[in-house]
């Protein structure tokens, strides 16, 4: 796999071509199905400190399965030299942006009453 220069070749490692669209295919999919399932328990949490835990493991456990496979994209690309599995790592970019945690999401889905919306945004 390795050659004397110490970089894999791009031929010699054929199953990264399904692996690296497979992995962010899966991850998505995955961050997508958790964070609806944990999204459905929300209206079960009391108190403004249990909802921002339960919304914080959301959001870390989301973001860290789509960082894994652009983790795993970014190092395919740098093993084989495919700089089209760049491509692969920029739609997964725009996945971790679209699961970015938002105040409205938060606000929303926690049903978060008027005196927890005033204490998450306080006036100056």
């Amino acid at each position: 796999l390795v050659t004397s220069e110490g970089a894999a070749e791009a031929s010699e490692i054929p199953s990264l071509d399904y692996i690296v669209p497979l992995s962010l295919v899966g991850a998505v999919f995955t961050a997508y199905t958790i964070n609806k399932m944990l999204a459905g328990k929300a209206s079960q949490e009391e108190g403004l400190s249990a909802k921002l835990a339960h919304y914080k493991n959301r959001v870390i456990i989301r973001s860290a399965l789509i960082e894994g496979a652009n983790l795993l994209i970014l190092i395919s690309a740098m093993l084989t030299g495919k700089m089209n599995f760049l491509l692969f790592f920029l739609l997964g970019f725009g996945m971790f942006i679209l699961f970015y945690p938002r105040m409205s999401v938060f606000s929303q889905e926690y049903a978060l009453t008027p005196d927890e919306l005033e204490s998450l945004n306080p006036k100056i």
